[in-house]
């Protein structure tokens, strides 16, 4: 399963571990190490060279995750995202430097691998890359321009193919630039509430879907 390369919430970024995050690797390890239930769990080496091997081990496999403070950039906490078990549950181990625990950053970052989760698992629109925008661009509500930052940013990151010379490189482009439009309505936007239309686009939805099957169907496509 895929996983999104960079989760942003109010007060973190989630993001892959790189081999220069040892050094706040080893103040995780240690404070594990030092805590009273550490013999509850397997050793994790805190010498310089053995969290450097396991720095590099974790940067190898995307299903790990490096919790940055968003306002300094350091590493406070490693997860992992195992997967889902036979019994349908959700397998999600984590390990906090115990001298940023109880602020609250452990939840606000395992809730976000959730629901980036449960949107591969799901198979929603987009996938995590569509849930991560939707919780982002909540986080922006109040600042419409980063929100624009945003969705373009999201728009290239979603259709990659544009950095490459690839034979889909023209559509890419087109998909990203499209995407790119929501922005205009965004920066128009009076901040009041427009007309109730709500069930209008309750009918629409699943109306214009059933009306393209349809269509596939006459036409034997």
């Amino acid at each position: 399963m895929k996983t999104a390369e960079c989760i942003e919430t109010r007060r973190l970024i989630l993001r892959h571990f790189a081999r220069e995050d040892w050094r706040d690797l080893q103040e995780i390890a240690i404070s594990k190490e030092q805590d009273d239930f550490s013999a509850c769990d397997f050793a994790w080496p805190t010498d310089a060279e053995g969290v450097q091997a396991a720095c590099a081990y974790f940067a190898a496999d995307a299903a790990n995750w490096a919790v940055a403070l968003k306002e300094t950039g350091k590493v406070i906490c490693f997860a992992r995202q195992n997967g889902i078990e036979a019994g349908q549950e959700m397998d999600i181990g984590h390990l906090v430097n115990r001298a940023y625990a109880g602020q609250g950053y452990e939840e606000e970052a395992l809730c976000a691998i959730v629901l980036a989760f449960a949107g591969e698992y799901f198979k929603t629109d987009y996938g995590a890359m569509g849930v991560l925008l939707i919780v982002t661009l909540y986080f922006t509500r109040e600042k419409r321009s980063i929100q624009c930052v945003e969705i373009v940013l999201w728009a290239f990151l979603l259709y990659p193919g544009w950095t490459s010379l690839s034979p889909g490189m023209n559509l890419n482009i087109l998909d990203a630039l499209g995407a790119s439009l929501a922005c205009v309505p965004i920066l128009l936007y009076n901040g009041k509430r427009g007309r109730p239309m709500k069930w209008t686009f309750y009918v629409y939805y699943p109306a214009h879907l059933l009306a393209l099957v349809l269509i596939r169907e006459v036409l034997g496509v």
